[in-house]
């Protein structure tokens, strides 16, 4: 069974379009899990109308807003399915087609696939978002990839050892680099699955400023390396760090140093996940030195 996971937060006219959107590309059968982040609005509401439209959905209400790591870990925990998929709820598909049945269908094809990224066209960043591919690859393609796109990607149940995806404490930014490298970590692969493309519209209801994700996505992006990596790569990423944060908030020593605590807040020990060299050495070559450190 497929599993279509959901994380949401007073956003319902947007989760019920994604919902329809999904239904009309999917035969097999499947179930929505819904993680709703604390609504205020009508969103159970429309959910238990949506049920009354023979719609398999199960939804689970959060009394706090767990952020998008915390709902998503909760959402791949609860889902029935061998196969995963999540999409964001303003989001829709727009490939023609059962595209949903033939993720599903080559993620059991293919074992040694543990994730699986599509294509994303996002109308506030008025571009294509794609993982990253491996170097001379072509991503229009079925292609390995760093990580997968979090507004659209599939995520394999059956044979994974790991329980939760990502630390719970990642709010929002860069996680599913934890999630991808992760992959890699376990012995799998994750590609991308181009025949499968959806529209993101962000959502106003909920998101911060754009230089607020920014600034996560950096600090989040450092401590998911530093439980990744291991000596001496550990110790050029945090260099790199440094100076990213350094140009991003333009010299001011305050704001650096507010990051740099920031970082160190965020880091929780117990997810630490450490690659060996091996596997550092082989993604670098896959996917280029800058991507890794």
């Amino acid at each position: 069974m497929l599993s279509i996971v959901y994380i949401t937060c007073n956003r319902a006219d947007e989760l019920c379009k994604s919902i329809y959107s999904c239904e009309e590309h999917v035969s097999v059968e499947h179930e929505y899990v819904i993680i709703d982040n604390g609504s205020k609005d009508d969103t159970e509401e429309k959910v238990n109308e949506l049920r009354k439209s023979n719609i398999n959905i199960r939804y689970l209400k959060q009394e706090k807003n767990r952020g998008v790591s915390g709902g998503r870990n909760i959402g791949y925990k609860e889902a029935l399915g061998d196969i995963c998929y999540f999409i964001d709820d303003d989001a829709t598909i727009i490939s023609d087609g059962l595209c949903l049945d033939a993720g599903y269908q080559y993620m059991l094809e293919h074992s040694e696939v543990f994730a699986m990224g599509t294509d994303c066209y996002d109308t506030e960043k008025k571009c294509q978002l794609v993982g990253l591919p491996e170097v001379g690859t072509d991503i229009n393609t079925i292609t390995k990839i760093r990580n997968y796109i979090g507004c659209s990607h599939f995520i394999r149940k059956a044979g994974r050892s790991i329980s939760l995806l990502y630390p719970d404490n990642l709010m929002y930014g860069s996680e599913e680099l934890y999630g991808g490298l992760g992959c890699y970590k376990e012995g799998g692969i994750v590609v991308q699955f181009p025949a499968l493309k959806i529209l993101h519209c962000p959502s106003n209801n909920t998101r911060e400023k754009r230089e607020a994700r920014k600034r996560h996505a950096h600090i989040n992006t450092f401590v998911i390396k530093k439980y990744l990596l291991p000596f001496p790569y550990s110790f050029i990423s945090k260099v790199m760090f440094l100076l990213r944060i350094i140009r991003f908030e333009k010299c001011n020593p305050k704001a650096v140093i507010a990051d740099l605590d920031e970082s160190r807040e965020r880091y929780i020990a117990e997810y630490t996940n450490t690659l060996s060299n091996a596997d550092v050495k082989q993604l670098i070559k896959w996917f280029g030195f800058k991507q890794i450190i």
